[in-house]
């Protein structure tokens, strides 16, 4: 006798994924989009825009630090929200469309394309600003260097001539008695008119010597002052230094004022002028005379033809000094133009990624899942409420050597 639930467990069951011999749904799109990725591959495409607007708003306020008026903030208010609006939807469209090769394969290069123009455009409209964000003050420090050099050589050119300078103090004072030999000459012999007294030539040559004694104390004067002088330049330039690394553009100003001003007074104390003019309008012979044998005594004393040259300083501004000194801050431009670059990679990748070869996967068996607890509970519990005769009509099994059980006697019989 067959159960009564024997045919129905013969019955196929349902499975949770297609058998292999069921094909499946292509699809319309990469993997990429499939998986969710594309939306993240946008939104930090978003941030780095993001991320350059706000740079170019420092870097735009710092190239417009020098201007008057609400136009230094203005600008940089407008301009870096409109740079991250086009900035984020550009890249945005361009990455939703090379992440469908399906409908992109005919526009690939076209896709390229546009991504390298719109990364061109983002190079030279946010890389200056995105430089001078990064390197800009490292360029002012490297410009205030070379502008305080100058002003350490003549620093150092003026103290080299401490020693000349009393040489020539010594020379002038013999030059100096020796005018005053002559005119005391003149008045008690007249060794230049033949006419004892004082005469025109006399008052002549006691002119002079006043004139030459004065430049001499004024230059005397100047050259004792210069020491003081030179230690007030010198603590000017390390004062500039130190607002310099401090980023104090005012402080580095005010002090190379002050240091200029210094030198020029230190370049003053100079016998170049003074021995240029000496005897240039006396109409006494034996003055140009006496002039001439000091310059001679003073050939292997020093340069006296040209004064020195002083130095001036230029400030400048952030954006110029990225663009002066960028081989001293190659950093900021590597950095700006990695940070610009940033998106046309993402680009790339995408497009890497959504036109790679498929290889299907191996087909997985199918899986029982959807199992009716219901009818299974019901089954189970006919199965329990069968009757005994079932059970008892089914021949048992006889073991080797087992005694055989006796059949049971029927009531009612004796």
């Amino acid at each position: 006798m067959s159960s009564p639930n024997e045919g129905r467990s013969l019955q196929p069951r349902a499975t949770l994924y297609p058998s292999s011999s069921q094909p499946s749904e292509p699809r319309d799109h990469s993997d990429i989009v499939a998986a969710g990725n594309l939306k993240k591959v946008q939104t930090l495409a978003t941030i780095f825009a993001v991320l350059i607007g706000v740079t170019s708003y420092f870097g735009l306020h710092t190239v417009m630090a020098g201007e008057a008026g609400a136009g230094r903030w203005l600008i940089p208010l407008v301009a870096a929200p409109i740079i991250t609006i086009v900035l984020a939807g550009g890249w945005h469209i361009l990455l939703g469309t090379a992440a469908r090769p399906a409908y992109m394969r005919p526009l690939l290069a076209l896709v390229i394309a546009a991504g390298l123009g719109l990364s061109g455009i983002q190079v030279a409209t946010t890389s200056l600003f995105l430089a001078t964000s990064v390197g800009g003050s490292a360029a002012i420090r490297q410009h205030h260097a070379e502008a305080l050099e100058p002003f350490k050589e003549v620093l150092a050119t003026l103290q080299a001539r401490e020693e000349r300078d009393k040489v020539v103090l010594g020379h002038l004072t013999r030059a100096e008695s020796e005018l005053e030999r002559l005119r005391l000459c003149e008045l008690r012999d007249g060794c230049i008119s033949d006419t004892p007294g004082d005469g025109q030539i006399a008052r002549a040559l006691g002119a002079e010597i006043d004139q030459f004694r004065r430049g001499r104390e004024e230059l005397d004067l100047a050259l004792g002052r210069r020491p003081a002088l030179l230690n007030h330049v010198r603590s000017q330039i390390e004062r500039a230094q130190a607002a310099s690394r401090q980023g104090n553009e005012e402080a580095f100003a005010t002090a190379i004022n002050s240091a200029v001003s210094g030198l020029a007074s230190a370049n003053a104390a100079d016998p170049t002028a003074l021995l240029q003019a000496l005897g240039s309008a006396s109409a006494i012979p034996e003055v140009p005379a006496v002039y001439t044998r000091l310059r001679r005594s003073m050939e292997g004393v020093g340069q006296f033809e040209t004064a020195i040259r002083l130095p001036s300083y230029q400030p400048t501004d952030k954006a110029t000094a990225v663009l002066d000194y960028a081989s001293e801050v190659p950093f900021a431009w590597a950095l700006a133009i990695a940070l610009d670059m940033l998106p046309m990679s993402l680009l790339l990748l995408t497009l890497l990624a959504s036109h790679r070869p498929h290889h299907p996967e191996p087909p997985t068996p199918s899986i029982p899942y959807d199992i009716d607890y219901d009818a299974l509970m019901a089954e189970l519990a006919e199965d329990e409420t069968e009757p005994e005769e079932a059970e008892e009509t089914k021949p048992s099994p006889r073991r080797s050597g087992a005694p055989t059980a006796k059949p049971r006697a029927k009531r009612g019989t004796s």
